[in-house]
């Protein structure tokens, strides 16, 4: 039996503004001279925002390919 997933209606729209959210904190670690390590633990947390809708819907691949279509 195949069984589809479903995805939250919120989600892309959640996870794009906790990207924005996250993206304004590593550049204000930038902005105030924190090191690297620092601004790393944001910009991590948002990659994994993102991974998790991508490895469970193919949709998400759509959104944010990870190399260009030809054709």
């Amino acid at each position: 039996m195949h069984r589809t997933l479903s995805l939250p209606r919120d989600l892309f729209p959640g996870a794009t503004l906790l990207t924005g959210y996250l993206g304004g904190a590593v550049a204000t670690n930038l902005r105030a001279g924190e090191s690297i390590a620092a601004s790393m633990i944001p910009a991590a947390a948002g990659f994994m925002i993102w991974a998790g809708p991508w490895l469970r819907d193919a949709r998400t691949l759509r959104l944010c390919p990870l190399k260009k279509r030809t054709s």
